[in-house]
């Protein structure tokens, strides 16, 4: 049994996707010709996303047997405020000039690079090239834009308001400034996700955390995540009871112990004691903002 699942830290196999996929120089034209269609009258983020598949330099494509499909691109222009879940188009009904009919989702995670999803009606492999026609192309944008994306004001409303939202919840604990960093905050968890999450874990959330919960379900403070009531689990070791709050990686994962410390559990540390970093949450998140 691996160190990660015996600490109970495992983590989605993400390198499964790029060992199988087959690695192209561009984006096909078609599906580019598809997505700015689709993206046709969303603004200036949509121009943004359009151009990095017109100039991603490496492309990778999943084409299964069953049909669906997959595209991710490595780019340098990112889009920031993305949440966590993403954006995700509606499915576009698309038919190839070969009479194929195809479903394409467009999606960006959290990074803010688009991807394209799909399957195929037939569920045969999704073809490796294809062409649209005119007609679909024009049809696709007379209902565009696919994808819900904010304008500049709506952005810039939401950083203030992330901004409010942290601010208010570390009031009791420190004045920080938060000028240039990046914060993205969620709908505020209800009193039945909390205790959901209670029920779950088995785990009495520390008041800090609880009353982030109930500001935002979940908050992204520059490359700090703090996981919502949704994604929050118990430690899964033996020993005092910890709740792992923010996402695994390679070095271990931060969880909170029944007095609200904030504790990293290395991941060579098979005994999981873990070395504690801050008395609660509110100093920790403090003390990164304040480096």
């Amino acid at each position: 049994m691996g160190i990660l699942r015996w600490l109970g830290l495992t983590r989605p196999r993400t390198g499964d996707f790029y060992a199988v996929a087959d690695r192209a120089k561009r984006v096909p034209q078609a599906e580019i010709a598809v997505v700015a269609s689709a993206l046709a009258g969303g603004g200036p983020l949509a121009d943004v996303l359009a151009r990095q598949l017109r100039e991603a330099p490496d492309v990778y494509r999943l084409r299964a047997d069953d049909g669906a499909y997959e595209l991710r691109v490595s780019t340098v222009l990112e889009v920031d405020g993305v949440p966590r879940d993403g954006w995700r188009s509606r499915s576009i009904p698309v038919e190839t000039t070969a009479g194929r009919r195809l479903h394409v989702e467009l999606v960006v995670h959290e990074a803010g690079i688009i991807g394209i999803e799909g399957t195929t009606e037939d569920h045969e492999r999704w073809p490796a090239d294809w062409r649209v026609a005119t007609d679909v192309l024009r049809a696709i944008e007379e209902r565009a834009p696919w994808l819900a994306l904010p304008d500049e004001e709506a952005m810039r409303e939401g950083r203030v308001r992330a901004a409010q939202v942290v601010r208010g919840w570390l009031a009791p604990k420190a004045v920080v400034t938060l000028d240039g960093h990046r914060i993205v905050v969620r709908p505020p968890a209800t009193e039945a996700d909390l205790d959901s999450l209670v029920e779950r874990s088995t785990f009495a959330l520390p008041e800090a955390y609880a009353t982030l919960l109930r500001s935002t379900d979940g908050v992204d403070i520059d490359g700090l995540s703090v996981l919502g009531t949704a994604d929050a689990y118990r430690l899964d070791i033996p020993g005092a009871p910890r709740l792992v709050i923010c996402p695994p990686d390679e070095d271990g994962a931060l969880v909170l112990d029944l007095d609200g410390r904030v504790v990293h559990v290395d991941i060579d540390d098979p005994a999981g004691i873990g070395r504690a970093l801050a008395e609660d949450l509110r100093s920790f998140v403090a003390s990164r903002l304040g480096r």
